[in-house]
This record gives structure tokens, C-alpha cells and sequence, in this order.
């Protein structure tokens, strides 16, 4: 019990020193996916688009979002006179912890559930509802003032939840953000003014 206090405590106070934001975003970029041989699929490339809204906590090294969006994907792929396509359109959660490197840069793991209308791109299987998780890593360089923060980045996926198929991304994104609550932050003390004596 003692030591549930005592992490409840520290959990509070990282959450005192940190600052909170809502970001919205758009990602953009290219998929590729390799078909299923054992069903004779046809490898596939493709755009990706997705946007969504992002809680972020910030720290002085570390940075949290917890997000949530929605995304549209659509590859082709196959001979001339039989072009295979698929759409995908789905909702997802992301999860993205990142180190903050110097001058703005963040660095880090993301992780996305991704769930909706054939997430696994199968070409038997257009229209079902299957989920998958996407994992991979993230770069971006964030800047701005307390009042309005900026983001762009870079980031590249892989689906590891499909095992007869290899699905990735790569993205780049741009976000805007503004704080919900600042914490941590001490005001500067006032320029002290130089003693008179009086003679």
C-alpha cells in the first residue's frame, strides 16, 4: 500500500511539472504491401491519409501523445490488363513516447491500433472488419511559443499483427497544437533594483 502512495505521488508530481497540449494533425505518405504468395496476390503500392487529434504531455526531456484519427489507404498493383486496387478506411489509436534530442528534435517509438472496414488489405477479404497493429519509429522537430506550438516530422510503419503479408507506411506529418495546461514553470524573479544611499 505504502509503495502504491509513493508511486501515485511521483505520477503527480511529473504530472505538476508537465505541459499539456491538444494537437491536430495530417499525415501523408506512401504503403506498400507485399501479397499473399500462397494466395497468389499481386504486390501493391499505394497513398496514405490520415488526420487526427493528439493529447500531449511534455516534459523538459520527454514527450507522451495519446491519440486518436482516422485513415484512408489505396494500393494498386498487378499487370496492365488486371490492376489489382484496394481502399482501406479506418479509425486508430496511437500511442508515441519520444526523448527530446536538442533544439526541438523528438525522437521515439509509435505504436497504432489501427481497426475498420479490411485493415489486413487482403484482396479475398476486401469489406470485412479485421484489426492490426502498426509499429515503428518517429522523428520530428517541434517549435512555437506557449501559445501555439508546431510540429513536422517523418515517421516509417510496419504491420507485425498479419503474418502472411508485409504492410508499411511512410509518412510525413504536420501538426499544430495549443496547451491545455502549463505546469511547471517558474516565474523569473524581478531584476533587482540598486540600493540609494542617501548621505
Amino acid at each position: 500500500m505504502k509503495k502504491l502512495m509513493l508511486l501515485g505521488v511521483a505520477l503527480l508530481s511529473l504530472s505538476a511539472r508537465a505541459e499539456s497540449y491538444l494537437f491536430g494533425g495530417l499525415d501523408a505518405g506512401v504503403a506498400g504491401l507485399s501479397g499473399n504468395t500462397a494466395a497468389a496476390e499481386v504486390d501493391k503500392f499505394g497513398v496514405d491519409f490520415a488526420v487526427k487529434a493528439l493529447f500531449s504531455q511534455e516534459w523538459e526531456s520527454f514527450v507522451v501523445d495519446l491519440g486518436v484519427g482516422y485513415s484512408f489507404d489505396r494500393v494498386v498493383g498487378g499487370p496492365t490488363t488486371r490492376r489489382v486496387s484496394i481502399e482501406t478506411r479506418s479509425g486508430f489509436v496511437e500511442v508515441s513516447p519520444r526523448f527530446v534530442l536538442s533544439e526541438g528534435w523528438q525522437l521515439g517509438p509509435v505504436g497504432i491500433f489501427q481497426f475498420g472496414s479490411e485493415v489486413g488489405m487482403a484482396e479475398t477479404l476486401a469489406g470485412s472488419s479485421r484489426t492490426a497493429f502498426y509499429g515503428g519509429l518517429q522523428l520530428n522537430h517541434e517549435w512555437g511559443t506557449e501559445s501555439t506550438r508546431y510540429r513536422i516530422g517523418l515517421r516509417g510503419l510496419m504491420d507485425i499483427s498479419i503474418a502472411e503479408r508485409m504492410h508499411w507506411k511512410g509518412q510525413a506529418f504536420f501538426q499544430i497544437g495549443f496547451p491545455i495546461f502549463q505546469g511547471g514553470k517558474e516565474e523569473e524573479p524581478a531584476p533587482r533594483q540598486p540600493e540609494t544611499v542617501s548621505t
